[in-house]
């Protein structure tokens, strides 16, 4: 963990993920997200435990939120007051990603775990402004863990999106042959992309690609050969889905394979000799010593990744299709793996008057809150229970909740996806298997 290498990997990194992240608050704000995801909902979806965690209580505050969200990414970048910089944006990042569960992506998750990652290494000893302030945190190298921690980080994303993809749906093209039927601007592949194999094609390329990557990456011979193939495969996800950020943040990571002096390599600044000289320092004045310190943070590291070993695996605890009841389905990287739609309608029925009535979710939702939720049975339960306290404060005591929810996966005709019998009013959330959503009966098509 703590034999010292080249700092300057480590240091072209910092810079490139603060500066991707500057982009990203951009383009919330050019983009108006700002005041679209975050504002101005009677209704928001939150995360099992999270609850608690509302949007500031105006645009303007929000705008701050987002705006300092930016200013602690440019100091990472620039490794200025580094350590509250990191442990602001991994906070403030976690914020935004806490408040709306429909804004769910996996990138974002991601980053969270890069920014704690970020948030525990030293990454300002070398080519920082800190580093210019204080001589004394100036340092020529990092202790390896540093670096194969992140690596191990975007080494387990690859890997793990390949194992998502060794499901029946994607070995048959799904969805992957509907998705990129539109992207003919698309170089190389956009003349054939609607050929009958070419969605088959791309699936089984892109399941091998993400199982090989990281064996490529490590072994130096075909270094070249694994990073040339995952920049090709990002930018080609860029081009064909529009994913935001997610492509360039695993680019950048990526070059964390090679060895950790390339940038001065490819500065031609590299002079031999002065990580052979820190090592000897290293060795000399005992600082081999697994000091309380240390241990406590091999401790953390360890259970850091023993835990995102582990739970990307936990759907297989869970019966059925992963993709239609998302039991597991959620920080286990199956990114891209399946499209859905559906309808649902609320029936909410009083016992005591005999009363009851319909409601349309889309008189409290946005349009992307509803068709996220329409597909999602934690998120139909979620709303359900909204409306059951709601109809309480109302005075209907004894309120019961019924969800009319239809859902179709992956082009396959549309079936109930929510048990029409069951009083959503009364079940509660749990980890465990949710025996009221109804088992996939329907077929891929042909």
């Amino acid at each position: 963990m703590y034999t010292p290498v080249d700092a300057a990997s480590i240091a072209v990194f910092r810079v490139l993920f603060g500066g991707i992240l500057i982009w990203e608050v951009l383009r919330y704000f050019d983009h108006g997200w700002i005041e679209r995801y975050y504002t101005g909902k009677r209704f928001y979806f939150t995360y099992p435990g999270f609850s608690w965690v509302h949007p500031w209580p105006s645009l303007e505050a929000m705008e701050l939120h987002f705006v300092v969200l930016g200013v602690l990414a440019a100091c990472v970048a620039a490794g200025l007051f580094y350590l509250v910089a990191s442990v602001g944006l991994f906070f403030a990042f976690s914020y935004v990603f806490l408040l709306e569960q429909s804004q769910y992506l996996n990138h974002f998750y991601f980053v969270i775990l890069v920014a704690a990652t970020m948030m525990l290494a030293p990454a300002n000893v070398l080519w920082s402004v800190d580093e210019k302030i204080r001589p004394a945190i100036a340092s020529s190298t990092v202790p390896q863990w540093v670096l194969w921690a992140l690596r191990a980080q975007f080494g387990i994303t690859y890997f793990y999106g390949g194992v998502a993809k060794l499901n029946p749906d994607w070995l048959r093209g799904y969805p992957l042959s509907d998705w990129i039927k539109g992207g003919t601007q698309v170089p190389i592949i956009g003349p054939y992309v609607g050929e009958p194999w070419m969605g088959l094609f791309l699936s089984y390329v892109g399941m091998l690609l993400d199982l090989l990557f990281v064996p490529l990456l490590l072994y130096r011979p075909t270094r070249w050969l694994g990073f040339l193939l995952a920049v090709a495969f990002n930018l080609m996800n860029d081009q064909l889905f529009f994913i935001g950020i997610f492509p360039w943040v695993m680019i950048a990571g990526t070059l964390l394979f090679f060895e950790p002096d390339w940038p001065r390599r490819f500065r031609r600044f590299f002079v031999k000799g002065v990580t052979k000289r820190a090592v000897t320092q290293q060795k000399n004045d005992g600082s081999f010593i697994f000091t309380t310190r240390q241990k406590g943070l091999a401790a953390v590291l360890v259970a850091f990744f023993v835990y995102q070993f582990l739970f990307p695996l936990r759907h297989w605890l869970y019966p059925g299709v992963v993709h239609w009841t998302e039991e597991g389905h959620m920080y286990a990287w199956h990114m891209m793996l399946r499209t859905k739609s559906g309808r649902v309608r609320f029936m909410i029925k009083d016992p005591d008057s005999g009363r009851e009535f319909a409601v349309a979710p889309g008189d409290y939702l946005d349009n992307r809150q509803e068709r996220k939720m329409v597909s999602r049975p934690d998120m139909i339960l979620q709303f359900a229970h909204w409306l059951r306290d709601r109809y309480r404060e109302q005075g209907m005591t004894n309120v019961e909740v019924y969800a009319d929810a239809w859902a179709s996966l992956n082009g396959r005709d549309s079936q109930r996806l929510i048990d029409p019998d069951r009083d959503l009013a009364k079940v509660r959330w749990s980890i465990l298997h949710s025996d009221w959503i109804m088992p996939l009966t329907e077929q891929l098509r042909p």
